[in-house]
């Protein structure tokens, strides 16, 4: 009996102990190069990789507010070591992912400080806290919501090709 509730008593621990464990990321990297407000590149043990922010939609660096969005996310990040969760590999051999500095979720900070939209592409059910706090962004006219009609960059690409 003495040894089954030191078993469970031992279990207990573990399981308390790993519930408090920090969340475990796919890529711990330095980001060596800011490109625009959605995309960067970082160097994994030597090696160069593009990273292409999951679930935004910055404006392009020559559209309105585009080297705003690069700068504040240059700020943010350039220089530091991040941790990414790989959600996938796009078209152009980019990862995918959600990028973390100290805890925080830069992609939603991005939305929540105005410099990047919530990607359009996905069902309404999908990243619903990325689509409220986006709106939470334009009612409070924070980043290129203080301009009178903010060109969505897939729009604007379409426009400006």
């Amino acid at each position: 009996m003495k040894k089954f509730f030191g078993a469970l008593l031992c279990a207990l621990f573990l399981v308390t102990a790993a519930c408090g464990q920090p969340q475990k990321y796919d890529i711990r990297a330095r980001v060596i190069n800011v490109h625009d407000g959605d995309t960067f590149t970082v160097d994994v043990g030597g090696k160069r990789q593009r990273i292409r922010m999951y679930a935004i939609e910055a404006p392009e660096l020559n559209q309105s507010y585009g080297r705003q969005s690069q700068r504040y996310l240059a700020q943010r990040i350039e220089g530091e070591t991040v941790d990414i969760e790989k959600i996938d590999i796009d078209q152009y051999n980019r990862i995918l992912g959600r990028v973390y500095f100290k805890g925080d979720d830069i992609n939603l900070e991005m939305i929540r400080e105005g410099n990047a939209w919530f990607y359009r592409g996905y069902k309404p059910t999908k990243e619903d806290v990325y689509r409220k706090t986006e709106t939470e962004a334009k009612n409070a006219r924070k980043g290129f919501w203080r301009e009178r009609n903010p060109v969505y960059p897939l729009e604007w690409k379409k426009k400006n090709n």
